[in-house]
This record gives structure tokens, C-alpha cells and sequence, in this order.
């Protein structure tokens, strides 16, 4: 059952959480502060299903999990093994056999770049029913390509484990340029927060 909070003086009706029969899902979280505050402050564009904020045309897409991880692979560079390799050696883990391994799994190196742990509590929280999950998010650049900012490893990884098939995915297509972004998010942000930012991330 959906549920509905009152109208935003945008005129957006949102919805907070939607439980899909296995999931309960936080549709108006990305767990990105920036991109939360987007949403909030988005419009009806005039196309069904899309939303336009100062910066961004949003949409919110059913996503096979599959293809979401495909998207993070492509996102982390993981289809080259000395991506991962490079990662790892940073985290001060073993690297060496990630260079020249002809059978090397993209996947298999996305599933060693999370936490064990992180990935297992979230699958904890959805088997028993006492987790909301963030919906995930993509981002495109002005011209339309995929952007190089990364979020949501460690939920599609729990997800994927569970079999659970389709997941809810913002896309954000920019249309304007990333300095104009950036100063209006840090501006908008900093007026928000005087304290400071603290944002929170499960990549």
C-alpha cells in the first residue's frame, strides 16, 4: 500500500516508504544529501514521471538489480582489473593476482570492493523486515553520459544475494554544468547546515 504525506508547496505529492511485498523502500532518500535536497525541491516538468529542479531533470525508474550492478561496475572501472587492483592496494589488501587473471569476473571484483559485514546487515534488515532501504541513483552529465559518481554497492549486493529482482533507481540528467551545481549545492547546503555537513554514504 502506497502512503502518501500531504502535498510539498512544490505541488509533488511524495511518497515516503512503499513496501513492494518484500521491501520496504525509502523512495525520498538517496542517502546522498545533495541529491535528497534535489528531490525536494523538484517540479513537474510537464512529461509524466518527470521532475525538474534548478539543476536537474529527475526521474524515479524500476531498475533489474543486475542492471543497476552493471551500472556500478562501469561507474568503479571494475571491467579493467587493475581498477581493482589499484583499489585494493590502497585498502592495503592483496592485489597482485587481480593484474594479469584471463578469467577475471567484473563482478567478482565489485562483490570484493564492499564490506562483507555492511552488505550482510542490510540482507539481516530486509529478512526481517526491520530495514527501510534507500532507492538508488544515477547520475548523467549535460551531454547524457553516465556520470562517475558512485552509490548503493552494498544495498544491490544484499539484493542481489536475496534475489530480489527490481529495485526503485532516481536517474538525475544535469542541465547545467557541474561548477554551476557544485556552487549552488555548497551554497544551498552551507545556508541548511552552518555546523557543517555530515553526509552518509553506503557506497
Amino acid at each position: 500500500m502506497e502512503k502518501q504525506i500531504p502535498f510539498y508547496p512544490t505541488g509533488i505529492s511524495r511518497l515516503y516508504e512503499y513496501f513492494d511485498g518484500v521491501v520496504t523502500w525509502d523512495l525520498m532518500n538517496t542517502t546522498d544529501e545533495f541529491y535528497n535536497d534535489v528531490l525536494s525541491s523538484a517540479k513537474p516538468s510537464g512529461t509524466p514521471g518527470v521532475f525538474k529542479s534548478k539543476h536537474f531533470a529527475v526521474k524515479l525508474v524500476w531498475m533489474d538489480v543486475e542492471e543497476y550492478i552493471d551500472y556500478q561496475i562501469r561507474i568503479l572501472h571494475y571491467n579493467d582489473p587493475a581498477q581493482l587492483a589499484f583499489d585494493l592496494a590502497i585498502s592495503g589488501e592483496s592485489h597482485e593476482d587481480y593484474l594479469d587473471d584471463p578469467d577475471y569476473d567484473p563482478f567478482i571484483g565489485f562483490e570484493m570492493s564492499a564490506s562483507a559485514d555492511v552488505v550482510q546487515s542490510i540482507v539481516n534488515g530486509i529478512a526481517h523486515k526491520v530495514s527501510i532501504i534507500p532507492a538508488g541513483i544515477l547520475i548523467y552529465e549535460k551531454d547524457g553520459t553516465l556520470s562517475d559518481f558512485q552509490e548503493g554497492r552494498h544495498r544491490s549486493l544484499a539484493l542481489h544475494i536475496m534475489e530480489i529482482p527490481l529495485l526503485p533507481v532516481w536517474t538525475f540528467r544535469a542541465i547545467k554544468t557541474n561548477p554551476e551545481i557544485s556552487q549552488h549545492w555548497l551554497d544551498r547546503m552551507m545556508a541548511l547546515h552552518p555546523e557543517g555537513l555530515d553526509i552518509v554514504s553506503d557506497d
